[in-house]
């Protein structure tokens, strides 16, 4: 979830529901359904999370596998849940650590004289 936080370009709803699918997100990928995005989206509706999805597929940042979802669950009209991928990665000036620093600020102490 650090990675989206420090380097997702998205804002707002959809920076939200970007940070729901890495809450779950696994090396098989996330699946939460649209009504639990919409409770991290703050109570928005499935329309706005679907153009959010949409929005973060166009960014490159989400890969969306229709009905992919990894656990077997359903949705109340039988279908399975979609499943995520989150494709960020860090940049060249991140240091890869949870803090996802940037090197280029780090201080370089110089050595005594």
């Amino acid at each position: 979830m650090a990675i989206v936080l420090h380097h997702s370009k998205s804002q707002g709803t959809t920076r939200n529901v970007l940070i729901g699918i890495a809450n779950h997100h696994s090396d098989r990928g996330a699946w939460p359904s649209l009504a639990t995005l919409r409770k991290y989206a703050g109570g928005v509706t499935e329309r706005t999370v679907q153009r959010s999805l949409r929005e973060l597929e166009a960014l490159g940042e989400l890969s969306v596998e229709i009905q992919g979802g990894g656990d077997g669950r359903r949705t109340r009209g039988g279908r399975e849940t979609n499943r995520y991928f989150v494709l960020l990665r860090c940049p060249d000036w991140c240091d890869r650590s949870m803090n996802h620093r940037d090197v280029r600020q780090i201080d370089v102490p110089f050595p005594d004289p």
